[in-house]
């Protein structure tokens, strides 16, 4: 049994003949290289072709991305609804996470371990040691409008995707992992042993050679691994920009059940 249906190969004309893709869609710290390095060894594991990009390549075609025949699933680290929707025939899973959260861990990894790159400057590093972290979280929270757009724009009433959280997948991830992969149709090729050996290799405590989740280190890309963080370093100027800028999304995410949190 192959890990996916196709339509037939694809003779040079994909828009013609798409391939049914399945797909992992995320957001930019939403454990989305945590995913992407779990989906790597299960796609070893099950003899498929792993496409991974993120959105700046590609913009929003994400079918023109898979350019070859025998992709079987591809990756979208930093997705959109549009490029969701470029994909004809796709079954997938998207992660999102707090996004609280997620302009915290953002803050820390841009000052102290993300990779620098185009977008990640020295200079945008350099400029967050300068500030105080107040001031750090607040540009990051800025910076951040484009990804929460991104966020509040999805169509989370998809049949094709499976909704998931970041905090529900590292506080359980066999029974989420699970899920996903039952969803993708890929368990039928995929032992339990193996996913659990797979889920044991980039747990937490291995990645960060023995710290558990709450021992922090600011300069690791898995600098703490709990939920819920984002209470310990908002200011309450910080929440109330926060709620200036972004309390529907948060509601519409289901993080806070009220405005005036």
């Amino acid at each position: 049994m192959t890990p996916m249906e196709t339509d037939g190969r694809n003779n040079g004309n994909m828009a013609a003949n798409p391939p049914k893709v399945l797909a992992c869609f995320g957001h930019h710290r939403c454990a989305s290289s945590w995913v992407k390095n779990i989906l790597v060894d299960v796609c070893a594991e099950i003899g498929a072709t792993l496409h991974q990009h993120g959105s700046g390549k590609i913009g929003d075609d994400l079918l023109g991305a898979l350019a070859h025949d025998g992709v079987h699933m591809v990756c979208c680290r930093n997705s959109t609804q549009r490029q969701a929707a470029s994909l004809p025939f796709h079954r997938g899973f998207h992660v999102v996470r707090d996004p609280r959260d997620v302009v915290v861990s953002a803050y820390f990894s841009h000052k102290h371990s993300h990779r620098l790159g185009p977008w990640l400057t020295q200079e945008y590093r350099d400029r967050l040691v300068m500030l105080s972290e107040e001031e750090g979280i607040l540009i990051e929270m800025e910076r951040c409008s484009h990804q929460f757009q991104a966020m509040g724009g999805w169509d989370y009433a998809n049949q094709a995707v499976l909704e998931l959280r970041m905090e529900d997948m590292t506080s359980d991830p066999l029974r989420e992992f699970g899920r996903a992969f039952a969803f993708l149709g890929v368990l039928d090729s995929l032992t339990l042993p193996s996913l659990t050996a797979i889920l044991e290799r980039h747990s937490f405590r291995a990645k960060t050679g023995g710290r558990d989740p709450g021992e922090e280190d600011v300069r690791s890309h898995y600098r703490k691994g709990v939920h819920g963080d984002w209470a310990n370093h908002f200011t309450p100027g910080l929440v109330q920009q926060f709620k200036d800028r972004y309390n529907d999304l948060l509601l519409k995410l289901g993080y806070e059940q009220q405005a005036d949190w």
